[in-house]
């Protein structure tokens, strides 16, 4: 994601002490994290349905050494698999991008074919959104409170939709605010699309730098019909490295990140973070939705995989 301003804490909730994590404040306009927190040793959360076999094996991790598979979707069901996942509902939550409003319903997040799909759709009258006046609804699903991890690869297999107004993201942020609010504890973008500039993806990191402020690496990833073709979006991170990589081409390899003090590297990329998918509106210009954004628009995911070690790092 391209750096955009940080923002005060949403007012749209507080967040209630038996089920729900801290409030944040993220790179775009309003923020609002999700769901309690579950952590393994600081390292490793995975809740996966009992009796079932991952498919995605053992790969090789950079440096040496083997990495497990930790999360594995192919969304072969016809409904979204509550083990790993949790839709996120603006009314719920307060989160939103730009204009959508996210919601729960078959319309706009559904499983079938083989692929989680996520549409946006605009109305003629204004969508029931809490305190949230819009005329658009859209799909989003998070892992939190099902699995998040420490270092390992992320895999997303994914058609991303490339239409002028719209703003498809991959992307984590860390189950819990170990050292502060957005962006102090980190955020990895794996892939995020600006439909007006239809032919990359962008992957960044976002951290405080040493002056205090809201700091974005980013890399820009070149695809070729990300909306036409499914592509594989990856990131391999380790303590030292975090790398991007789109059809199993590195496009963006991050070595030197410098946290605001008294954090060093590996901090804030040193605790677990979980994974979103995410259909939005753009948020900034020049990719506002307009008259002229085809809708409805889907993005559809094939499989999410993550491969990582079950052992503190």
């Amino acid at each position: 994601m391209s750096p955009l301003s940080a923002a005060p804490v949403s007012p749209y909730w507080p967040a209630p002490a038996s089920s729900l994590g801290s409030v944040l404040a993220r790179r775009r306009p309003i923020l609002i994290v999700i769901l309690a927190v579950l952590v393994l040793a600081g390292v490793l959360v995975v809740v996966s349905r009992p009796g079932t076999t991952s498919t995605c094996g053992t790969i090789s991790a950079p440096g040496g050494g083997r990495w497990h598979c930790t999360f594995d979707d192919e969304f072969d069901g016809s409904t979204l698999d509550p083990a790993h996942w949790q839709v996120v509902k603006t009314t719920q939550y307060g989160f939103h991008s730009g204009a959508e409003c996210y919601v729960d319903d078959g319309q706009h997040v559904g499983v079938g074919r083989g692929v989680l799909t996520l549409t946006v759709t605009h109305s003629a009258e204004p969508v029931g959104c809490g305190g949230i006046s819009t005329q658009y609804a859209s799909g989003m699903v998070t892992s939190s409170g099902h699995f998040a991890q420490l270092y390992g690869r992320f895999e997303i297999r994914a058609k991303l939709p490339a239409e002028a107004g719209l703003q498809p993201a991959l992307w984590m942020y860390p189950q819990a605010q170990t050292y502060g609010r957005w962006p102090t504890s980190g955020e990895i973008d794996i892939a995020e699309l600006f439909g007006s500039s239809p032919g990359s993806v962008a992957a960044h990191l976002h951290y405080r730098g040493r002056d205090g402020l809201p700091t974005s690496q980013g890399g820009s990833c070149s695809v070729s019909d990300p909306a036409g073709e499914f592509h594989t979006y990856g990131v391999d991170w380790t303590p030292t490295s975090i790398a991007f990589e789109v059809d199993g081409r590195q496009c963006a390899d991050f070595t030197n990140w410098q946290p605001n003090q008294p954090l060093s590297q590996p901090a804030p990329f040193d605790h677990p973070f979980y994974i979103l998918l995410e259909l939005a509106l753009g948020n900034t210009s020049p990719n506002l939705p307009s008259a002229a954004t085809a809708l409805p628009a889907s993005m559809e995911v094939d499989y999410v995989r993550a491969w990582g070690s079950s052992t503190a790092q």
